[in-house]
């Protein structure tokens, strides 16, 4: 099936038209090596400049005091060319410059801005970001620290809530809206009384949907960063739910949204009726007071001025302080890439000084190169890139096993362990892998396989696990019906789920190396190790519609080795393992 939610990736023209509005004129696309610099350690920069004008040097001004990096104790040095490379894209050479940072201690805030010089009148230009339509800004800044990824955020399992359609308190019944945008009652008390039900599917991390303040069911145009949308709860109701997760040994994140939030807001609605008013700079007006920068063309959503020392950008920071302080466990951080890429630094060294182990990824929907950015400042982003390959290879065959393996391969070696993925198949912005697979239980069953014996911490999108589908394609309500609950759920999906969830902990799947064993991409069959507590696993998908046979050596494998998900027959002959999968099915061999 056509998967609406990448079709952007499949128009070339627009990919072209990125492309090129990324890589025009005097770039910095956040080429910093290493990608996470840490104490001690050299900070290469790189800036590129296209042959559309001449430029004849280049310079990074950079400050470690936490100053504007243009201020007159800036430390100035110049970039050297090293290369120049035809963009067949852009039509037009582009040349790299690059120098570098001396290395700093922990707890350095490098602020820099790099810039080149036009050979025809001497004028030094500010690089831009990572492209033309992110909130303007030359600005750019490092926080110099050691602090990865907590440890805890590789080993997780995630469970996404989008509140409003979990479910009701539990005294409670779903409400019944005229549309699918309406309010169906789903609760914060009511994701506190399922816990039990999340924990089953070995899941230890539960992430909300917006729950602050907002006019909408979604929330993700919040009124108040710091009070609970009275239809979802109070606040008292929300540390309940917090103490409850923690009891159980899981953790809970939240949606920030820092890019937008709603044009009722009080700060909006002071600043477009008062020419005067104090919260006029908290906004990108283009003309006051009716035109104004959005979250892509939603008048209801104003952009936020999230420039350096500005107001908007400080009550932020100091929100999500505040539910750290309060216990929330990290963020996923939506539209990532829309605020100035400074602001990042910012975020991480404030939301670390109050929760040292919390966990910051964003939602980056754009090519690796784009996502590899936010190394420097994010413990990771969600693995769209590993979302859309999945869904194309398990549901509308747009490419093979073979891709998948690929993909893999390359994936792991460039962005390297440090840098978080979250991985899923599905979400509240595109259509239900179930529905994409046309209802086929046996594809979502081995494309969730995969997902778990990969090192990304695997995301499972509420009632996924019990055959939750949608009634109609397109668009974002038709993913976000209310869950199925009781006899209305798929007994033998939740088992499956359950059972995956136990084996990624029993043998610590995220972890240890991985090798190709067996691939054929003419019959859909791929299978790959994974070592793992000092024993060797092995993976097998059949992704085609025929019971195939598959066999590897099986000379580091436990003699007694067998299917843990118990769908697999498994024989050995000496040296070789030979399993013979099902249509459309899988294994794991341990």
């Amino acid at each position: 099936m056509a998967d609406g939610f990448f079709s952007m990736w499949d128009d070339v023209t627009r990919l072209a038209t990125d492309h090129r509005a990324a890589r025009d004129g005097i770039t910095h696309r956040h080429v910093v090596d290493p990608p996470r610099p840490r104490p001690g350690e050299e900070i290469r920069l790189t800036l590129e400049t296209s042959s559309a004008q001449l430029v004849d040097a280049a310079r990074c001004l950079y400050t470690t005091d936490g100053s504007d990096p243009d201020a007159a104790s800036a430390t100035t040095f110049d970039l050297s060319t090293y290369g120049v490379e035809w963009d067949g894209v852009l039509w037009q050479y582009v040349r790299r410059w690059q120098g570098s940072i001396p290395p700093q201690p922990a707890g350095t805030m490098v602020r820099y801005t790099l810039a080149a010089r036009m050979a025809a009148d001497g004028e030094w230009v500010a690089a831009r970001g990572r492209n033309a339509s992110e909130q303007p800004s030359t600005d750019h800044a490092l926080w110099i620290d050691d602090d990865a990824a907590p440890e805890w955020a590789r080993a997780a399992i995630l469970y996404q809530v989008f509140v409003d359609r979990f479910s009701p308190s539990p005294d409670k019944r779903w409400r019944r809206p005229k549309a699918l945008d309406g309010f169906y009652g789903g609760t914060i008390n009511g994701v506190t009384s399922r816990l039990d039900h999340i924990a089953s599917l070995g899941c230890d991390v539960v992430w909300l949907s917006p729950i602050f303040a907002s006019p909408t069911h979604h929330g993700y145009d919040t009124t108040d960063l710091y009070t609970v949308e009275p239809r979802l709860g109070t606040n008292d109701d929300f540390m309940a739910l917090i103490d409850a997760a923690h009891s159980r040994g899981m953790r809970i994140l939240l949606d920030l949204v820092p890019n937008h939030w709603s044009n009722q807001h009080p700060t909006f609605q002071h600043a477009q009726r008062h020419a005067d008013s104090p919260y006029r700079d908290w906004y990108l007006w283009r003309d006051w007071p009716d035109d104004y920068e959005t979250f892509w063309v939603v008048k209801e959503m104003p952009k936020l001025n999230l420039a350096r020392k500005s107001p908007a950008r400080e009550h932020l920071l100091e929100a999500a302080e505040h539910w750290l302080r309060l216990g929330v466990d990290g963020y996923r951080i939506d539209h990532a890439q829309g605020p100035p890429p400074d602001m990042y630094a910012d975020l991480r060294r404030r939301c670390r000084a109050v929760k040292p182990d919390c966990w910051l990824f964003g939602e980056v929907v754009e090519g690796a190169d784009y996502q590899r950015g936010f190394a420097s400042a994010l413990d990771g982003n969600l693995d769209f890139l590993l979302c859309w390959t999945l869904r194309r290879a398990f549901g509308s065959d747009a490419c093979g096993v073979e891709e998948v393996a690929g993909l893999l391969a390359a994936h792991d070696d460039y962005f390297g362990a440090e840098f978080t993925r979250p991985s899923f198949l599905d979400n509240h912005d595109m259509e239900r892998f179930l529905y994409h697979v046309g209802g086929d239980a046996r594809a979502l069953k081995i494309a969730t396989l995969l997902l778990y014996t990969l090192p990304g911490p695997p995301v499972l999108y509420y009632g996924t696990e019990v055959g939750l589908s949608q009634r109609s394609p397109g668009g974002f309500e038709p993913s976000r019906e209310p869950m199925l609950w009781g006899r209305r759920q798929d007994g033998d999906l939740r088992s499956y789920f359950r059972r995956l969830g136990e084996l990624r902990r029993e043998y610590a799947l995220h972890t240890g190396a991985r090798g190709l064993a067996a691939l054929d991409a003419d019959v859909g069959v791929l299978a790959y190790f994974r070592d793992v507590h000092g024993k060797r696993a092995l993976v097998a998908l059949n992704n085609g519609a025929r019971a195939r046979s598959v066999s590897v050596d099986a000379s580091e494998m436990s003699d007694g080795a067998c299917d843990r998900l118990g769908d697999a027959s498994v024989r050995r002959s000496g040296d070789v393992l030979t399993v013979r999968l099902g249509p459309r099915s899988g294994a794991l061999v341990v």
